[in-house]
């Protein structure tokens, strides 16, 4: 998932979508809050009416701007709250500058047109930074929508400047425009979500699900001036536990767990849930196969065994994230009429070891079970070694190896 600020155009209102942390094909592009002020910053009558309207809309969205600020104390977001503090500031001053002072008149215009100045520097940086990352991944849908999200909201921001002066509500428009990159993110994530839970991968589903509400609230205009405060509450607990082991979005993806992190409740509840989950694909996916091929060779038991790697991605970006070489073992048995299985890691000398027989196959005499050594799951096709040596200590002729590559081992 990926980490963002929610950030507003430049001249009023909220604006496209990402967090600072967030990579893209092309790394972190963080975003800015405008100052809801900027429109103001040049040519409005200096009347109290003129500022009264924004200054609630101001004292709203600043505290998301001033909480990335600290927490992510990037150029860009400090700028961002400077540009939102200054703007405010000005607001307030008009508002409340009922004894007409031309100097606190001169104070609020100049703390506007100051705000106004760094928001505009922003807004600029924000869609050239969109543009330069769609020109290096032109294939990216993502890319493509943030881009033109920025385009968008870049266009109604200088209308709307230009609009203000003659008719001062206008500068409310922007507030009202949907983040179209964020919305098409959310739609993606949703077909995501219903791809997996058909499936029957419901763990890693809810994740995506997550997501999608996420992306949804940071699509919705006025909702997403709070995404400093929601983002973390509904961002999935396992890419929380994923910063906490220094793995991040868009970094490549991390291997083994470390011994400790084993025991993670996040740990236990997300990847062993999900392996769990995806153990039971693999079985479904194998029945008619492995039960056809019993019944045409006559054997009481089909077991398949393959290197299957199972790589985990982010929720919110769908980025490789975390990897597990693993094989695996699944097995027909007449006597039970089901698949059994299990997943199994490579010892420290790099040979997969199975530890024990799958449940259902027969070793009484005369039995006849069939063990079949592929590369079927692995979309790699990486050439590995089995150590079978659990069906190797059955009763001579009671097992059959077929194995085309020579994967198997024999110590």
């Amino acid at each position: 998932m990926e980490v963002s600020l929610r950030g507003y155009p430049a001249a009023v209102g909220p604006a496209g979508t990402g967090r600072y942390g967030e990579t893209d094909e092309s790394g972190p592009t963080p975003e800015r809050r405008s100052a809801p002020g900027d429109a103001r910053a040049k040519g409005l009558p200096a009347r109290v009416s003129a500022h009264g309207h924004w200054l609630g809309i101001g004292i709203a969205s600043l505290p998301g701007s001033i909480v990335d600020a600290t927490r992510y104390p990037h150029p860009v977001t400090v700028a961002n709250a400077v540009s939102m503090g200054l703007s405010t500031l000005g607001e307030l001053t008009g508002t409340f500058n009922t004894s007409g002072s031309k100097a606190l008149a001169r104070f609020g215009g100049g703390a506007l047109t100051a705000g106004a100045a760094i928001g505009v520097g922003l807004s600029v940086d924000q869609v050239a930074s969109d543009a330069q990352n769609f020109a290096r991944n032109p294939q990216s849908e993502r890319a493509r929508w943030r881009l033109a999200n920025s385009g968008l909201q870049a266009g109604i921001n200088t209308g709307a400047l230009a609009a203000t002066p003659f008719f001062p509500p206008a500068a409310l428009i922007p507030l009202f425009v949907p983040d179209i990159g964020e919305a098409v993110h959310a739609n993606q994530l949703h077909s995501s979500e219903q791809a997996l839970r058909q499936q029957g991968l419901t763990t890693e589903a809810q994740a995506i699900h997550q997501c999608y509400v996420d992306a949804s609230l940071n699509a919705a205009p006025v909702v997403n001036w709070f995404q400093s405060f929601y983002g973390d509450r509904i961002r999935p607990v396992i890419e929380a536990f994923e910063a906490s082991q220094q793995n991040y979005d868009g970094a490549p993806p991390a291997g083994e767990l470390p011994a400790a992190a084993r025991t993670d409740p996040r740990v236990v509840d997300y990847y062993g849930t999900a392996m769990r989950e995806r153990l039971e694909v693999l079985k479904n996916a194998q029945q008619g196969y492995l039960a056809d091929l019993a019944r045409s060779e006559g054997k009481d038991s089909v077991t398949l065994i393959a290197h299957a790697p199972q790589m985990f991605t982010w929720p919110g970006s769908g980025k490789p994230m975390r990897v597990f070489d693993r094989a695996v073992a699944l097995t027909w048995s007449r006597d039970t009429g089901a698949v059994t299985g299990t997943f199994f890691a490579a010892d420290a000398d790099g040979v997969f070891r199975l530890p024990t027989l799958n449940e259902g196959v027969p070793q009484g005499a005369r039995k006849q079970n069939l063990v079949i050594v592929s590369d079927q799951p692995d979309d790699g096709r990486q050439p590995v070694k089995f150590d079978l040596a659990a069906y190797r200590a059955l009763p001579p002729g009671n097992v059959v190896f077929r194995d085309p590559k020579g994967y198997a081992w024999a110590a």
